[in-house]
């Protein structure tokens, strides 16, 4: 939440936070979750933010008011209310990697690209089980880490497998984990070149 002092005024800035009624956003009778007074007098423009700490009871949006008031030297008060959503994501697997592609093969590497629809639950971390067996996926990339973004769709990520043989035929998979567990995309294959 920002305000920003009206011209000529050098006032403290109190920030009160609100959980706002569901029902029509207003603020009023609603329980304090936060707040704090800004006393830099010196700078027309202040910010607040709210923490909180949620709960499986809370997934969905939730609402919050920050109510800015100023009052100068004169005892002149200036008050104004603003709404902020936030959205709350349960715990949820990681979803299934798509849009999977190897390209780039040469005879000692490949880059393997996937989508990932959404983040369900930071952090995520990608890697590619390989190997020449469909059975036995026994060596491993290097690590992708998701982002932090909730609202991103069909993020795409990479990564390189380096120092295959050539004139060999890899089989491969996605795995995407996260801290509720993993999620793996079907085996595919790809071949070196020689």
């Amino acid at each position: 939440c920002t305000a920003t002092a009206p011209e000529g005024v050098v006032a403290p800035k109190n920030f009160t936070w609100r959980r706002a009624d569901p029902a029509d956003d207003t603020c009023d009778d609603f329980s304090v979750v936060g707040g704090n007074v800004d006393s830099n007098l010196e700078q027309p423009v202040s910010t607040s933010t709210l923490n909180v700490t949620v709960s499986n009871a809370d997934i969905g949006t939730l609402r919050y008011c920050c109510q800015v008031s100023i009052t100068d030297l004169d005892d002149m008060a200036v008050s104004d209310n603003s709404v902020t959503s936030i959205t709350v994501v349960g715990p949820a697997l990681p979803q299934q990697p798509t849009n999977i592609i190897n390209g780039n093969v040469d005879s000692t590497s490949a880059i393997i690209q996937w989508t990932v629809p959404i983040i369900a639950y930071t952090p995520e971390t990608y890697v590619v089980n390989y190997g020449t067996s469909m059975s036995s996926l026994d060596m491993m990339s290097d690590p992708v880490e998701s982002g932090s973004d909730f609202e991103a769709v069909n993020q795409v990520f990479s990564v390189a497998l380096t120092s295959l043989v050539d004139t060999t035929t890899y089989f491969y998979q996605v795995v995407a984990t996260n801290g509720q567990g993993s999620t793996s995309s079907v085996i595919q294959s790809f071949s070196t070149s020689t």
